[in-house]
C-alpha cells in the first residue's frame, strides 16, 4: 500500500494521480457487446419514470467531449441497476462505453456476478470499502488511504474525458437506535454527504475540473416502488472553487432539489 496521509494537500494528491494517466483504454470489443447486451435488457425489466431539467444542457456538454461527475441518491442496492435505462435510453447514452462507478465492495449482492462481469469485460470500476466491526486503527487507516487512492482514479478519469459515478450519500442502511445493527434507510430522508468525492475534485487541476459538470439524480420510490421508481435528473452545473464545506452543501442543495421533484411528480403519477 502506498504511504499517504488521509488528508493529503492539493499537490500531494496530483503528484499520486499522475501515475494513474492514460491507464485505462475504455471496455474491450467483447465488452462493448456486453454493455450493449445489458442495456437492451435492462430496458425491458427496468422501467422507471424518468424526468430531465435539462437535457439540452447535458447533450451540449456531452458534444463538446466533457465529463460529468453523475451522483445519485442511494436509497437501495438496485439504483445500481436503475442507472441502465437512464444510460441506456436518453440523452445520457453517448456514455455508456466511457462511464465509470464507485462501488462498495458488497456490488456482488446487487446481482450475482456483478463485480466479475465488470471487471471481464473491461468497465472501470473503483471498490469502496466500507467499515468492519472490530477494525483497528491501522486497519481503519489503511481502509482509508485505499479509498482516497480510488477517488483519486476516478478524478483521473474524469480529467480525460471520462464521466463517474458515485453514490455520495454512501450506504443504503444506517446505524439502528441503540443496536449493534445496521438496518434499512428511510426513503423519505436524504442522508449526510460524504467528503469523498473531494479527492477526485483535488487530482484535478481548475482548469480540468472546469470541463467536468455535476449531474444529481434522485429517486423517488413511492406509489410503484422498486419496479418503477420516479426519477429525476437535475440540471448539470460546474463545481465551484470553494471550500470543502461549500462543496459539499452545494452537492447537497443539487440532490434536495432533485429529489423533492422527484417526490412531486411521483404524487402526479397514476
Amino acid at each position: 500500500m502506498r504511504e499517504v496521509t488521509v488528508d493529503p494537500p492539493d499537490t500531494a494528491l496530483r503528484a499520486l494521480s499522475s501515475e494513474l494517466d492514460g491507464a485505462w483504454q475504455g471496455p474491450n470489443f467483447f465488452g462493448r457487446r456486453v454493455i450493449d447486451l445489458t442495456l437492451a435488457v435492462g430496458q425491458v425489466f427496468l422501467r422507471p419514470d424518468i424526468h430531465f431539467e435539462d437535457e439540452d444542457a447535458i447533450r451540449g456538454h456531452i458534444s463538446e467531449g466533457d465529463s460529468f461527475f453523475i451522483m445519485p441518491t442511494h436509497f437501495k442496492r438496485s439504483e445500481t441497476l436503475q442507472m441502465i435505462p437512464i444510460i441506456g435510453k436518453t440523452s445520457l447514452r453517448p456514455l455508456k462505453y466511457e462511464t465509470g462507478l464507485t462501488a462498495r465492495t458488497g456490488l456482488g449482492r446487487v446481482f450475482p456476478g456483478a463485480d466479475l462481469l465488470f471487471r471481464s469485460i473491461g468497465a472501470q470500476i473503483v471498490v469502496r470499502k466500507t467499515d468492519r466491526k472490530h477494525e483497528t486503527a491501522d486497519e481503519r487507516l489503511e481502509r482509508r488511504n485505499e479509498n482516497m487512492i480510488g477517488m483519486i482514479e476516478a478524478g483521473r478519469r474524469m480529467a480525460q474525458g471520462e464521466s463517474w459515478i458515485y453514490w455520495p450519500e454512501g450506504s443504503t442502511r444506517v446505524e439502528a437506535a441503540g443496536k449493534k445493527k445496521r438496518i434499512k434507510r428511510d426513503t423519505h430522508t436524504l442522508l449526510p454527504i460524504h467528503r469523498g468525492f473531494m479527492y477526485a475534485l483535488d487530482a484535478m487541476t481548475s482548469e480540468e475540473r472546469a470541463k467536468v459538470q455535476l449531474l444529481p439524480i434522485a429517486s423517488r420510490y413511492g406509489k410503484f416502488s422498486a419496479v418503477s421508481p420516479t426519477i429525476y435528473v437535475g440540471k448539470p452545473s460546474a463545481f465551484i472553487e470553494g471550500s470543502k464545506e461549500e462543496r459539499i452543501q452545494q452537492v447537497a442543495e443539487q440532490l434536495k432539489h432533485c429529489f423533492e421533484q422527484a417526490v412531486r411528480l411521483d404524487e402526479l403519477r397514476v
